[in-house]
């Protein structure tokens, strides 16, 4: 096997290991740079270090492969970041309010504007960074090893298990040493194989949202769409989650008391993938009917 070929199917591998190895030794800089203006539980400077390790190990080759990732597509940039954002926020919203309405959560009056900034921030630099390492990278990468579905559904399955990459809450070293990243990046890999699969949990609903932003990309050959979604979606989630709360009822709730275990979440969702893949966009013709000749 030639060097190059070797080279192309251990990248991932090769990414993987580098920046699981840097965020460890990020973490703990991260905590003595900001605890002493805001401290923080140890496992929010691992996750801020897993996203910043990944951006800093993908450098060299976002710097080389920058113009293919995929920015422009059809509809033009701007309409189709308004469009995901609009599409995203609106149903995240529409569906609290139902939660609301139904008694499962009630409206924080006091949290309702001072939530929104850290929500609006949180928005636009988690889906830059998503989008770019998910669809503009990963899902090229896997595309090209594994084949345009496996790799469609690698990435989605990869999106939605990422996001359980986090350590326990309860791990609060005293002090903070340069191991203390490597324990809390073990302890994290340690959460994985404990996600629960079956359909009804989050991470059902996050794969969906990985299927749902996958097809965007496919669909309009562009990120902007596929980051105006996602950024919608976090912006209404965590202004939600902050300017709302659990009542007793929401509490005792077998599904739906939250914006990711619910079924009008999913349904949503799998509205949202269907319209995307077969309605035209602003900008767009239909794509053609199965068996039809370009």
């Amino acid at each position: 096997m030639a060097k190059r070929d070797l080279l192309f199917w251990l990248g991932p591998l090769i990414f993987t290991v580098g920046f699981l190895l840097l965020a460890a030794l990020l973490a703990p800089v991260f905590h003595w740079a900001v605890e002493p203006i805001d401290e923080n539980p140890f496992r929010r400077y691992t996750d801020r270090a897993l996203m910043v390790a990944a951006v800093l190990c993908l450098l060299p080759y976002l710097i080389r492969h920058w113009s293919g990732l995929g920015w422009w597509g059809q509809p033009p940039a701007g309409r189709a970041l308004v469009l995901g954002v609009a599409v995203a926020l609106s149903g995240t919203l529409l569906i609290n309010f139902l939660l609301i309405g139904f008694g499962w959560r009630e409206l924080i009056p006091d949290e309702l504007w001072s939530a929104l900034p850290k929500a609006l921030m949180a928005a636009v630099l988690v889906s830059l960074i998503e989008e770019i390492l998910f669809r503009g990278v990963m899902l090229k990468a896997l595309s090209e090893r594994a084949g345009r579905i496996a790799g469609f559904w690698l990435t989605a399955f990869l999106f939605a298990w990422v996001h359980f990459l986090k350590a326990p809450e309860s791990f609060q070293p005293d002090p903070v040493t340069w191991t203390s990243g490597f324990t809390s990046v073990a302890l994290a890999l340690a959460n994985l194989p404990t996600v629960d699969f079956l359909p009804g949990g989050r991470f059902f609903t996050l794969l969906l949202v990985g299927v749902l932003l996958g097809v965007a990309k496919l669909r309009t050959g562009g990120l902007w769409l596929p980051m105006g979604l996602h950024a919608g979606f976090i912006l209404g989630i965590q202004w939600s989650s902050r300017a709302t709360d659990l009542t007793p009822a929401g509490r005792e709730a077998w599904l739906g008391a939250d914006l990711l275990t619910g079924p009008w979440t999913w349904a949503a969702l799998v509205v949202m993938i269907l319209l995307t893949w077969r309605s035209p966009l602003p900008g767009q013709s239909p794509p053609p009917a199965a068996g039809s000749k370009a």
